[in-house]
């Protein structure tokens, strides 16, 4: 998100420079300029340590700028002066339309760069994807009447296939109307949703 040779720094170097206040107005400035205003529509706060921020965990940066009275880059700047290392922030930049169709594609596998942290915030935040991936993965597929055999090979058997690792037993069976993706900024803990009980034979 940082122009020029603000993008090499290290975040301990970063808050040392944003310490002048001179520097922070500049950084504000060429951040203003680097960064179309519509573009701080697809920019999500994810966690930070910043004072007073934190409640906004989840808000998009134009959001966050409206409620705070301050333009985007000034948010920006305030977070990172405070807490350049701990602040994260999720992007939007690819088409849904194009990721419908790329993950139709039977050798197309669901995965994760992010980590599944402590719920309790023990280790900081995660973004939503570490707990809401695989299952909103699994809820793209079947709604798109993909079966739930085909479905879970993509999520399992089919990233394992390289690695050849043999399928796991023991797995419980789930219900395809009970996968839902839980997950949100605010809330990452996974939450397993129980199928509905199976009516017995007469």
């Amino acid at each position: 998100i940082l122009p020029g040779e603000w993008e090499d720094l290290d975040d301990e170097t970063i808050e040392r420079h944003l310490a002048d206040p001179a520097t922070a107005e500049a950084l504000e400035h060429a951040l203003a300029e680097a960064r179309p205003a519509d573009s701080w529509k697809t920019v999500r706060l994810v966690g930070t340590s910043a004072p007073g921020m934190a409640e906004f965990c989840g808000e998009t940066f134009d959001r966050i700028a409206a409620r705070c009275k301050l333009p985007p880059a000034a948010v920006a700047v305030r977070l990172l002066s405070a807490d350049a290392a701990g602040t994260t922030a999720g992007f939007r930049g690819m088409s849904e339309e194009n990721l419908r169709r790329i993950i139709a594609l039977d050798y197309c596998a669901c995965g994760s760069d992010e980590n599944a942290r402590p719920a309790d915030g023990s280790l900081g935040s995660c973004h939503p994807r570490a707990f809401g991936s695989l299952p909103h993965f699994l809820r793209l597929r079947l709604d798109a009447s993909s079966s739930i055999e085909a479905a879970v090979r993509q999520v399992t058997g089919l990233p394992a296939s390289p690695m050849r690792e043999r399928s796991r037993r023991g797995n419980r069976p789930t219900s395809p109307h009970s996968i839902r993706r839980r997950s949100t900024v605010r809330q990452t803990s996974f939450t397993r949703t129980r199928p509905p009980p199976e009516s017995s034979s007469p």
